[in-house]
């Protein structure tokens, strides 16, 4: 149910006003909703102290402008992490794996919508090798 019409009829009494006063109030109910190019991303291998992207595109399904923001969760973060999708725009996201130490990483990122009327998980996996001969940590 992407929206849904309503109506009330609302009477307004008052002693400054000698008959009552009927107005037909309408407004709109929209769900949030947004599509997201992938549910799952998949980083593969990637260096200690190196870094890994994947291009995520978010889609604002609805007739309102949408909030967002991404959790933080450590190894994995995406840019921008939040803002403001317009009604019916799409928004390209970079979802980055920065390991700091070895071994298989498995995260589950959220994004929420709406100020938390909609969540989105978004589950983020990634091996970290041994870091490249002369890399540091930055």
């Amino acid at each position: 149910m992407p929206s849904r019409n309503f109506a009330v009829k609302v009477t307004v009494e008052g002693a400054e006003v000698s008959t009552p006063l009927s107005l037909l109030c309408t407004g709109k109910a929209v769900r949030p909703s947004v599509s997201l190019s992938s549910k799952i991303l998949r980083f593969g291998e990637c260096p200690v102290y190196d870094r890994r992207d994947i291009l995520l595109t978010l889609k604002n399904d609805s007739e309102l402008p949408l909030p967002f923001n991404f959790s933080k969760v450590p190894n994995f973060q995406a840019h921008p992490n939040k803002g403001v999708l317009k009604a019916q725009q799409s928004q390209s996201c970079v979802v980055s794996f920065a390991p700091g130490q070895m071994g298989e990483m498995k995260s589950l990122m959220s994004l929420t919508v709406a100020k938390g009327m909609a969540e989105y998980p978004i589950r983020c996996m990634g091996q970290a090798s041994a870091p490249a001969k002369g890399a540091s940590k930055k």
